[in-house]
């Protein structure tokens, strides 16, 4: 588990975190990080919740970024545009609220 939520971080995320392979949950919600998500930022197999809400992220959602181990995703307030990648609506363990806010934070809906 990786927390590093309010705490006024900067700057975008590194693509290096996808590298930590035995990473379950990434949580930096709730700072002002900015830039694209990286498209291989799930490349852990186990990762089970992916905090990026509240920051200041923009662009798309990559295809490569979903993990089919993640059971939960934030990325509400944030600046993200275009559509999502299909991939997220064959999730077994990501449950309809989740997706369902992200298509609200994403003003899909």
């Amino acid at each position: 588990i990786l927390n590093l939520s309010n705490n006024q971080l900067t700057g975008t995320i590194p693509s290096s975190i996808g590298s930590l392979t035995g990473l379950i949950e990434l949580d930096l919600f709730s700072n002002e990080i900015t830039g694209p998500i990286p498209g291989d930022l799930l490349k852990s197999p186990i990762l089970e919740a992916l905090l990026l809400g509240n920051n200041e992220l923009s662009g798309t959602l990559p295809n490569s970024m979903i993990a089919h181990s993640l059971e939960y995703l934030d990325l509400a307030v944030n600046n993200l545009t275009g559509e999502l990648p299909a991939a997220l609506f064959t999730l077994t363990n990501l449950g309809e609220k989740e997706v369902t806010t992200i298509l609200i934070a994403m003003a899909l809906l």
